[in-house]
């Protein structure tokens, strides 16, 4: 076989177009054809491990969907409770109990799981209950304030 500093080979290294032979011809003659550059693409693993056990720093993103949801049912019902000109203890609730729902409820979701270790729910998980009640009376005295107006 040639090497690959034989004259033959170089003529196929130095110059600029691409001329040579494919490589079952090469192996015909002894020429072994050279690799003019290597590989770029990185293996990555598909779908990644799962065996490494990480806890996120930043809240779910079916948490942070679900306050968005919340804060935008607060705007609208501050809305219908300006159109309704709700006044009283009807109008507080529907006005605030809403918002204090869309701060309560993901604070108890993130909070009951935030610490190392935690397989369980750990006390803060009342403020989820908190904000369930909160999200229910604002609701309620939203819709009887819409109703009887």
């Amino acid at each position: 076989p040639t090497s690959l500093t034989s004259p033959k080979t170089l003529a196929f290294r130095n110059t600029g177009v691409d001329c040579r032979p494919p490589c079952s011809v090469l192996a015909r003659s002894g020429v072994r054809p050279v690799q003019d550059s290597r590989s770029t693409i990185i293996a990555i693993p598909w779908p990644p491990p799962t065996h490494i056990v990480s806890r996120p720093n930043v809240l779910s993103w079916n948490c942070r969907l679900f306050s968005r949801v919340l804060v935008i049912l607060a705007l609208v019902g501050q809305i219908l409770a300006d159109a309704a000109q709700m006044s009283g203890l009807l109008a507080f609730l529907a006005r605030d109990g809403i918002w204090a729902a869309a701060i309560l409820m993901p604070a108890g979701f993130f909070l009951s799981a935030a610490g190392k270790g935690i397989t369980k729910p750990n006390q803060f998980i009342v403020l989820l209950y908190i904000g369930v009640a909160s999200l229910a009376l604002g609701v309620v005295s939203l819709g009887i304030g819409l109703l009887t107006t």
